[in-house]
């Protein structure tokens, strides 16, 4: 073999067998004792976190198998995936961000997309089949919202952190299935459970599009046994969050057996229409919204 031929094959040929006797010989065990750690930092001292094996895919993939989260008080109120597969962007360790390409899916969700976070912007793109809020309990229930549901559909958001009037995005989502459960509101109401989408009932969706940091409601349909609302209109943007403006209209219908739980409801009777709906409209800033059901004004603040 000529010199030159061995100064170009040789190196290349020696850093192919340190990356493959790097991958063959590198301690996962330990980096998934040190990506349990981090979830438990992230996620509390509340949370039991469990991951059977991990392995790689060549250069840049790592496979996780048998992930499990759960409350430590409730068994019950676990995240299980059978798989979750990372690909991650070398590029990203230089620039200092988060880019990286996931699949997850348990017994019958799966979820599928990329995942970009800077200094100065948040971006999503994914697909969800037939995706449970019970994945994302342990969330749900650090936001004390008591909600079950499954659902599928698309997301694309491009979020800018210092310049929100930059704001890209659409969201088209199916429900399947949605309940809310019986919570109080401080100062105001206790609520029963509800059944906000039932199988049955229609279509159930919501389709929006943010432009420039404002969000057209396309379509916003609930159709459940407790609850049928349908909505649409804008949400104008603004530099500060408590500035975005709403103009939404719409109406709702309420099952009988929901108005016997709610006496209060009984001051907006008056609103509904002959067909025994009631016309709904969302104006106002997001700090100090006017919701109105036909000509009543909902007392918030």
């Amino acid at each position: 073999m000529p010199l030159w031929l061995k100064v170009i094959v040789y190196p290349i040929v020696g850093l192919l067998f340190l990356v493959f006797f790097s991958l063959l010989l590198f301690p996962f065990d330990s980096l998934k004792d040190r990506g349990i750690q981090e979830l438990q930092h992230s996620l509390g001292d509340g949370y039991d976190i469990q991951i059977k094996s991990v392995s790689y895919r060549p250069l840049t993939t790592v496979l996780l198998k048998g992930v499990k989260i759960a409350l430590k008080t409730d068994e019950k109120q676990a995240v299980k995936f059978e798989k979750v597969k990372l690909h991650f962007s070398p590029a990203a360790l230089f620039n200092k961000e988060v880019a990286l390409d996931f699949d997850l899916k348990d017994e019958k969700s799966h979820v599928e997309g990329s995942f970009l976070n800077n200094a100065e912007v948040l971006k999503i793109d994914s697909s969800l089949e037939h995706f449970d809020l019970a994945i994302v309990r342990f969330l749900l229930d650090r936001w004390k919202i008591p909600i079950e549901g499954i659902l599928s559909g698309t997301i694309a958001l491009e979020w800018y952190w210092d310049n929100p009037l930059r704001n890209m995005g659409q969201m088209s989502l199916q429900w399947e299935t949605l309940q809310l459960g019986a919570m109080q509101i401080p100062g105001a109401i206790d609520l029963p459970a509800m059944a906000l989408v039932s199988e049955g009932k229609g279509d159930s969706k919501i389709d929006l599009k943010i432009n420039r940091a404002n969000w057209t409601v396309e379509d916003l349909e609930l159709h459940g046994t407790d609850l049928d609302l349908t909505l649409n209109g804008k949400v104008y943007g603004a530099k500060q969050l408590d500035n975005y403006r709403f103009n939404l209209r719409g109406d709702f219908k309420l099952a009988p057996e929901l108005i016997q739980k709610l006496p209060l409801l009984a001051v907006i009777d008056a609103q509904k229409t002959a067909e025994g709906v009631y016309p709904l409209t969302v104006t106002g800033r997001l700090s100090k919204p006017n919701i109105r059901i036909g000509e009543f004004k909902v007392p918030l603040f």
